[in-house]
């Protein structure tokens, strides 16, 4: 985690201004638009060279920027960022709080796994929080999509108060919010799942806190990092234990599920050293790409954020997909599903052995089908098949082997 922090301040340091569906039922998501909301992205310092439709500003710019003092404001940095975001061409924003002022933080458990002092505590008074996230609402309003409460509060790098406090905060924002600008959304704080201690400490705390005072979001936001060893049916494994702890504490139907920070992780966590799993790089990269995209809808979330578009050709520390203009197949793979998917209405994904077909209906019906593992055959007729990576469409000849990397069939 030690990795990570380093890699969080240097940013800070660094950032200026048809065929029919056989086998099982589809998802209970079925009939759900994809759109360029879909494809969310992390980008601090470049216009990403994907067609994400939402980019996530996360902590940045911080709570303790902005309000370097009780009842002082510092809006420069925030308008510039704002203003940077929407020079390219991403109309949606999910902006993220975090990093407690020194000024206004209660205590905390582990001073030494701070990015800053006092960062991770929760406000020692709450009106605090209040006034803050009221000045700010009320400059934004409009100019923000979407305003989630924390970022990873299951980390002791970025929170350590308690669930209830944090809670109390989520409705604190949403109350506001719902006051000054009804048309946002408002997204919980973030639980991260490949760290199980720290998803046990805080994530179920924190949703039955929210129970407790009615669910006061409208998405319930999950992070979801497997190892590169693990691959993308472990990341599915992590989706469906945060889906099944949140529904165990009642969310009601109208709060959305959304991935808010996807990756595949280098290291185990909590293993001193860490224990390296290596890179994923090519053909898998690309494979991992579009498998997180397509997981996320059939599992039933409806977005999910890259973990992120980075300048320069040296590799981020804990990211195990580098997504980059130097490096084609995770960009290739983004792009490619993209424009197979957006402006398509998903309608399901069935199972049947290891070969998963998932069909989309944009004008015609098409599929995007491949294996979970190994190879199978599948009865293409004569429809194009297109891979989401290395190669050209080509007509295919009646019975094709798909493999792991995504194809489009149709």
């Amino acid at each position: 985690m030690t990795t990570r922090g380093a890699l969080f301040k240097g940013l800070l340091a660094g950032i200026g201004a048809g065929a029919l569906v056989l086998g099982a039922a589809p998802a209970a998501d079925a009939g759900q638009k994809i759109n360029k909301q879909s494809f969310g992205i992390h980008s601090f310092r470049q216009d990403p060279g994907v067609p994400a439709g939402s980019i996530r500003m996360n902590m940045w710019p911080s709570w303790r920027q902005l309000n370097p003092a009780r009842g002082q404001y510092n809006w420069e940095v925030m308008d510039a960022t704002l203003a940077t975001v929407k020079s390219w061409g991403i109309s949606d924003q999910l902006f993220v709080f975090g990093n407690t002022p020194q000024w206004a933080a209660g205590k905390v458990i582990w001073p030494d796994r701070e990015l800053e002092p006092g960062s991770t505590a929760a406000p020692k008074n709450m009106s605090d929080w209040t006034n803050f996230v009221t000045a700010f609402v009320q400059r934004y309003k409009g100019d923000l999509d979407s305003y989630q409460a924390w970022n990873e509060i299951t980390s002791p790098q970025f929170y350590q108060g308690t669930a209830k406090q944090m809670a109390k905060m989520t409705k604190i924002l949403n109350t506001i919010v719902n006051k000054y600008d009804k048309s946002a959304t408002v997204v919980s704080g973030s639980v991260q799942t490949h760290a199980q201690a720290y998803y046990d400490r805080m994530a179920t705390p924190y949703f039955a806190a929210l129970r407790a005072k009615g669910w006061p979001v409208d998405v319930v936001s999950g992070h979801f990092y497997p190892t590169g060893k693990g691959g993308p049916d472990k990341r599915i494994s992590q989706i469906n234990m945060f889906k099944n702890d949140v529904n165990k504490y009642g969310r009601p139907g109208r709060v959305k599920m959304w991935d808010t920070e996807a990756n595949f992780w280098t290291t185990v966590p909590n293993k001193v050293p860490p224990n390296p799993n290596g890179r994923v790089r090519g053909k898998k990269a690309a494979t991992y790409v579009a498998r997180n995209y397509l997981d996320t809808w059939r599992t039933g979330l409806k977005r999910s954020y890259w973990y992120m578009w980075t300048v320069g050709a040296q590799d981020l520390g804990f990211p195990g997909i580098q997504m980059r203009s130097d490096l084609a197949p995770a960009r290739v793979a983004y792009n490619r599903l993209a424009d197979w998917t957006i402006g398509s209405k998903y309608q399901g994904c069935s199972t049947k052995g290891t070969l998963v077909q998932c069909t989309f209906k944009k004008g015609g019906k098409f599929q995007v089908v491949f294996t979970t593992s190994g190879r199978d055959k599948l009865n293409v007729g004569n429809k194009t098949v297109c891979p989401v990576y290395s190669g050209s469409c080509r007509k295919g000849k009646g019975t094709i082997s798909v493999g792991t990397l995504p194809l489009k069939v149709g």
